[in-house]
Order: C-alpha cells, then sequence, then structure tokens
C-alpha cells in the first residue's frame, strides 16, 4: 500500500510539473492545459489522501495559484469554439468570446480572429487587439452601444405607442 501511495504523489508531482511548464506560455498555456486539470478534478478521489486531504479546488490554489472553476472556464471556452483555439488562441480571448458570442457567430469569429492571428504572425491577439475584430463580426461598434434599463425601454415604448418620438441617443 506504501509504494502505491508513493506512486500517486509522484503522479501528482508529474502533473505539476508538466501543468507549470505549460503555462509559462500565458498566452495559450491555460488553455492548453484546461482539459487535463478538470479531468484530474472530476478523478480526484483517487488522490485526496495523498494531497494531505485537501479538495481539489485548494490543492490546485496551493500548487498553481489558480482555483479550479478558472480553469473549468477556460474549458468551457475550448468545448465551445472548437478543440483548435487551443493552441493559438489567448486563453482570455477565448474566454470572453465563450461569455459574449452568440453561438450562431462562433465559426465567423473563429475564422476571423485566426486570420488576424496568421497576419500577427502566429502571434496570440491580446484581448484589446480583438475586440474590435469581434466586434467587426458581430456588427457592434465598440463602445458605442446604448444599454437601456427595463424601465426606460417600457417608458419608450408607451411613448412610441403614443404616437410620440423617441430620439436615440448617441
Amino acid at each position: 500500500m506504501d509504494q502505491q501511495i508513493v506512486l500517486v504523489e509522484m503522479k501528482l508531482l508529474q502533473y505539476l510539473g508538466l501543468w507549470r511548464k505549460a503555462l509559462q506560455d500565458v498566452a495559450c498555456g491555460p488553455l492548453i492545459v484546461a482539459h487535463e486539470v478538470v479531468d484530474l478534478a472530476d478523478r480526484w478521489d483517487a488522490y485526496r489522501e495523498q494531497a494531505g486531504g485537501l479538495d481539489a479546488t485548494t490543492w490546485l490554489k496551493r500548487n498553481l495559484n489558480w482555483y479550479l472553476a478558472w480553469f473549468i472556464e477556460r474549458q468551457r471556452a475550448v468545448d465551445k469554439l472548437g478543440e483548435a483555439v487551443r493552441r493559438w488562441m489567448h486563453h482570455e480571448v477565448a474566454v470572453y468570446c465563450s461569455r459574449n458570442v452568440p453561438a450562431e457567430d462562433v465559426r465567423e469569429v473563429v475564422k476571423q480572429l485566426r486570420l488576424a492571428t496568421k497576419k500577427a504572425g502566429e502571434n496570440p491577439l491580446s484581448l484589446p487587439q480583438a475586440k474590435p475584430i469581434i466586434y467587426e463580426v458581430l456588427g457592434r461598434r465598440p463602445g458605442r452601444q446604448r444599454r437601456t434599463c427595463p424601465r426606460c425601454a417600457v417608458l419608450e415604448a408607451l411613448l412610441r405607442e403614443h404616437g410620440i418620438e423617441v430620439p436615440e441617443v448617441e
């Protein structure tokens, strides 16, 4: 039994070493290791005793300085955007797209971001570089989106219903 404990501890140390090395690529590394981290967390009961009784989230925070939810969010982004983004898209851009791009526009957004990445010499685009491309594909103007509270929307509808023109605000 002691030999099995040593093997499991060695396995955990091996995972940490591989993940730390991958995470040195601060742009794509989190997307690359997210699947493995989430998979290990799903099988965590086999490792809990050798990890000092810690849960997966606490162990990750202590050893990698990130919580499990952080990796889960990146894995969700890969699931939504496609496996290929793992190798070329910045993890913050992937998460932003997964949260803000409707499913019907994902393919075109990913395609345009990939073209822009190629033009940038295969360097992953940062979020400020990617947002204008995303907005263009979605037909939005950055910083010009009008936000209307629900109450204002009801009041505008009532005004229009009574024939009163409501001017657009720039």
